[in-house]
């Protein structure tokens, strides 16, 4: 039977269109472009922003602060973003997206506290750890908690003597703040209303039940600031240090002239679609509200978010950093690739012509085109497959993940030159007395072996959390696990066909 018509022949050709489409992504338009693949900061750019930490720290503080925040947004070095320490206070970020929810990993210290009324009930200090999120519908998802002993017999007691209230767990509360909003929006927000006496928002929650937004707030016209609001702001300064403002900068611009020169202005923007309260809630760091009666969601929090948010606000929770953390104004530039602009396309060249100059050896050594073809053919699909995995891993192709596919190519070639050698000479002088298949065995045990010492040494570099060869050893882990479950053993019945014909 033709090596051609093997099942092994046909799972090679899945393996490779199954990696060709998870490279190209053809849906995502026509154009012939890997899609699929992403590349680091040193051969794509990306971004960069300098964070300050509120609070000054210690050195191992800082180094703790940077752990939390690798484990936030790349938690298995797999993405290429990078770190470092700028002084006491500020730390580098560079990464190759810093979008929106990029900045909301970095920036939220993870400072959850859980109120029922407006009496503080627990804090993060009382929960031991967050588990895994559940979809709870279309709008809810629920993340499972475990209280420490001491946390949940407080809890108990406080819930039962509060009977039928309102529960309020909070995400980094901006207790250090003072909101603004246009006095104009009370009038669409039926849910929301405004106690002037406290100078805070009150919620009504589907079940009817009230609680107090537990953040002072002053209302204003937005064309200039209220003698109301500047009087409370002078009242407050020293005391509290932000002023939130609902809106955008430039909605406010006549409010700002206004504010004391002692507060720090921020702007919480409304989200495309977001309703009012929600966008009010969202100001506040309420990520849920309940109704005691009916639990604390006993072993768990409701958010009202999908499931995807609902992961972040868990991954914040989990690694809470020791102080706050802001992005520094005007710190937000664009990372130019070190490499330039057109290193991908100059090493596609380079890579050709090694290719060529390979296939030539090969050709001088055998005098035979169907191995040259065998030995690039076999070669071309490992490197398909192994970028199809990494594309799959989601990892992001930087100078040691191209090392580590280097790897995986080089020593595929050499490895098929073995089977080469075994199955054309039979590597001893009793050759011709050898079995073709006793050859092969032979030939595929050396190469099981060498492939075995190559994961064996890799992987514990791949677990110790090496992050900036993490790339390379899971490339070249990956590619060598692939090769030999694909292609080594089908090139041995390739040049057995090659030899007998």
């Amino acid at each position: 039977m033709s090596v051609f018509r093997q099942r092994r022949f046909g799972l090679l050709l899945l393996a490779v269109f199954v990696s060709v489409m998870l490279i190209w992504r053809p849906w995502g338009g026509l154009g012939l472009q890997a899609r699929g693949l992403n590349f680091g900061v040193d051969i794509a750019g990306g971004s960069r922003a300098v964070l300050w930490l509120e609070n000054s720290v210690t050195a191992s503080m800082h180094a703790d602060t940077i752990s939390k925040l690798q484990a936030r947004i790349d938690p298995y070095g797999l993405l290429g973003t990078r770190f470092r320490t700028l002084g006491e206070n500020c730390i580098l970020c560079e990464t190759t997206q810093l979008n929106d929810r990029t900045k909301e990993l970095l920036t939220k210290q993870g400072r959850l506290e859980l109120f029922i009324g407006t009496g503080l009930v627990l804090t993060d200090e009382d929960i031991t750890s967050f588990g895994a999120p559940t979809s709870a519908g279309s709008v809810y998802s629920s993340i499972p908690i475990k209280y420490t002993e001491e946390g949940g017999q407080k809890l108990k007691v406080v819930a039962e003597a509060s009977g039928k209230s309102a529960g309020v767990v909070y995400l980094d509360r901006p207790s250090d703040a003072i909101l603004i909003f246009d006095e104009e929006m009370l009038k669409e927000t039926p849910q929301l209303t405004y106690d002037n006496s406290t100078r805070m928002f009150v919620y009504m929650t589907r079940e009817e039940l009230q609680y107090t937004l537990l953040v002072p707030a002053v209302g204003t016209s937005l064309e200039d600031l209220s003698p109301q609001a500047l009087d409370y702001l002078e009242n407050q300064a020293g005391a509290k240090q932000r002023v939130l403002l609902l809106g955008s900068m430039e909605n406010f611009t006549h409010v700002i002239e206004k504010i004391p020169a002692s507060y720090r202005v921020e702007n919480i923007s409304r989200l495309k679609g977001e309703s009012e309260y929600k966008w009010v809630k969202r100001a506040y760091g309420i990520i849920s509200d309940f109704q005691v009666s009916l639990g604390v969601g006993s072993d768990r929090i409701i958010v009202e978010a999908n499931l995807q948010d609902t992961r972040d606000i868990r991954t914040i929770l989990s690694s809470k950093t020791p102080t706050e953390l802001r992005i520094v104004p005007n710190s937000e530039t664009e990372v130019e690739a070190s490499l330039g602009g057109g290193f991908v396309r100059e090493a596609l060249v380079a890579g050709a012509v090694a290719l060529a100059g390979v296939f030539s050896l090969i050709y001088f050594r055998y005098r035979r085109w169907k191995i040259c073809l065998a030995i690039i053919g076999i070669t071309m699909c490992e490197f398909a497959i192994t970028l199809g995995a990494t594309s799959v891993l989601g990892l992001a192709i930087g100078l040691p993940e191209i090392g580590g596919l280097l790897l995986v190519i080089g020593t595929g070639i050499d490895h098929q030159l073995i089977v080469t050698d075994e199955m054309l000479q039979g590597g001893s002088h009793q050759a011709k007395s050898v079995s073709v298949g006793w050859r092969a065995s032979r030939a595929l045990i050396m190469i099981y072996a060498a492939m075995s010492v190559i994961i064996a040494a890799t992987i514990p570099i791949a677990l110790l959390g090496f992050s900036a060869i993490r790339g390379f050893t899971i490339i070249t882990i990956s590619g060598t696990i692939l090769a030999l479950l694909f292609t080594r053993s089908f090139y041995a019945k390739i040049i057995d066909a090659i030899s007998a014909s």
